[in-house]
């Protein structure tokens, strides 16, 4: 098996089974779920170590337990997580993502939660052209 897809099991939530998420932030959630309906990039922004990564775990999971969305739809990666260091710009980002697409081949929608996407080269050219 490619290393790549095992890293992206290892950090995905595809078995349905999500960490503790602590208390809900149904405030920040809510809100954000509702306006998932359209094909337009949402952005979660603030200080650092503020929540966002938690937020971000909180929305994949209510997509999953309320929304009914199948887990292998959602497509998460931590670009701080140093495992993925080999991520570096937006054609490596867009490998990754056709790995997934290939080998797990996810019906309907695909969700994609890109943690610290600031940090790889040129992420705008590819977010907008994934789909």
């Amino acid at each position: 098996m490619d290393e790549r897809l095992q890293l992206l099991e290892k950090y995905n939530f595809w078995d349905g089974q999500f960490p503790d998420l602590e208390l809900i932030r149904k405030e920040y959630v809510n809100p954000i779920a509702d306006a998932m309906g359209n094909r337009l990039v949402k952005v979660l922004v603030g200080q650092r170590r503020s929540g966002k990564s938690y937020i971000m775990r909180q929305l994949m999971n209510f997509l999953v337990t309320e929304k009914k969305v199948n887990p292998r739809q959602l497509f998460y990666v931590n670009f701080e997580f140093a495992p993925f260091g080999f991520v570096r710009n937006a054609d490596d980002l867009y490998g990754l993502y056709q790995l997934y697409k290939k080998e797990k081949q996810p019906e309907g929608k695909t969700y994609l939660f890109l943690d610290e996407i600031q940090n790889i080269s040129e992420c705008e050219r590819v977010v907008n052209s994934l789909s």
